[in-house]
């Protein structure tokens, strides 16, 4: 895959006068990658079609407080697989999470990647383990400084401006590349697929409709993709953008007719 960088912003020649060089990425067919994981990397024991509700303890007040020790016994989960069942009494919420995190790929650390992976949200245990996709584009065809003389060469005179064009190119070359990868699922949120789990005589299998259900990322993608800063003096939630991360709490909701 290839993109390329904003003809708006930098042309269509570097310094020297040639045509500018792309950002590559490469990635895997995300329909298949799933098909596999399913059958020969999740136990049929492991895998959950249905919410479990658990841990639910009686309070001095007489109401009920519930504890959510993984996603399959989250609301979100119940609240989607309630949602199927509204139009498919045999439908099951398969919900996926997606990870990124650059890494190092020598020994000597001078050459760095970007794994983007999957996770299925249903499974536990050992069969709760990362899928790979592909490398995303966190590297730009050229070094920032050079970067940065394109654009001055093209008359944007101030250092705060160029470093935000090439920090939102950066992000959206991400972005799309995450889209573009997941882009082959979307069809069957709505009209769901059939899937197998395992194989042999444990094999199960399920009309499944399939959600993305959750990021996750190093601290420096989570602030590049939701522009936060993870230094502790401007720390903010990035969700709502404003509470400090490290003052986070739970609370006990009440729980009815369980």
């Amino acid at each position: 895959m290839e993109l390329t960088l904003t003809e708006q912003f930098f042309g269509t020649t570097d310094s020297n006068g040639n045509p500018l060089r792309s950002i590559s990425a490469v990635y895997m067919d995300i329909r298949e990658r799933l098909a596999e994981a399913l059958l020969f990397d999740v136990d049929p024991e492991d895998f959950h079609a249905q919410p479990i509700k658990d841990d639910i303890f009686n309070l001095d007040d007489g109401t009920q407080s519930r504890v959510y020790r993984k996603f399959v016994s989250g609301r979100y989960f119940e609240q989607l697989s309630d949602g199927i069942k509204r139009f498919d009494k045999d439908g099951i919420a398969l919900c996926l999470i997606f990870g990124l995190d650059e890494t190092t790929l020598n020994k000597t650390r001078s050459r760095t990647g970007s794994p983007f992976i999957m996770f299925v949200a249903n499974a536990t245990g050992k069969s709760f383990r990362p899928i790979f996709l592909g490398y995303a584009p966190l590297i730009m065809p050229y070094p920032d400084e050079v970067l940065h003389e394109i654009l001055t060469r093209r008359g944007c005179k101030f250092i705060d401006h160029r470093t935000w064009i090439i920090d939102a190119v950066k992000r959206q070359a991400v972005l799309r590349y995450i889209e573009l990868v997941i882009e082959p699922l979307y069809q069957y949120e709505q009209c769901g697929v059939d899937v197998k789990i395992g194989t042999g005589s444990n094999q199960k299998q399920y009309r499944a409709y399939i959600h993305a259900s959750g990021f996750s990322s190093d601290t420096k993608q989570s602030d590049q993709f939701g522009g936060t800063c993870h230094n502790s003096k401007y720390c903010k939630c990035r969700i709502c953008m404003e509470r400090n991360m490290s003052r986070f709490c739970s609370a006990n909701y009440p729980v009815h007719g369980i």
